[in-house]
């Protein structure tokens, strides 16, 4: 009986340790695309504003340099915009998930409290 309390606290311990890793982890990583999370709402291309159409579709700076002059002002507006509003939602979706990190860290470190009070209460009791 003891050793099984003991166990369950321990286990309980590595759990909520794995679950705040993954969710760290989560908040590092990028799953899935913009338009699949934002209702499917299709942002413009925006060169010089966000990192992966600048690398999918500009390769040298000459074309880098070409594409920024010729973007009207309204549209560097809007792609910069878009780009922004991606980058909140971004910020805001990786603070959920360190925000839930942070309390499965905080379950982890309560259950290894318990595991080794219980540890401690059941040795003392058996001598």
């Amino acid at each position: 009986m003891a050793s099984a309390c003991v166990f369950v606290a321990a286990a309980s311990t590595l759990i909520f340790a794995a679950l705040s890793v993954a969710s760290a982890t989560r908040s590092l990583i990028n799953q899935s695309g913009w338009t699949a999370r934002e209702g499917g709402d299709l942002t413009p291309f925006a060169p010089a504003f966000s990192h992966s159409d600048t690398m999918r579709w500009v390769t040298t700076l000459t074309d880098f340099r070409q594409t920024q002059l010729s973007l009207r002002r309204s549209d560097a507006i809007d792609h910069a915009t878009s780009e922004l509003w991606i980058v909140i939602r971004s910020h805001h979706r990786r603070y959920m998930h360190m925000q839930r990190s942070v309390r499965f860290f905080h379950g982890s470190l309560a259950s290894f409290a318990v595991s080794s009070l219980l540890a401690l209460l059941f040795r003392l009791a058996a001598a």
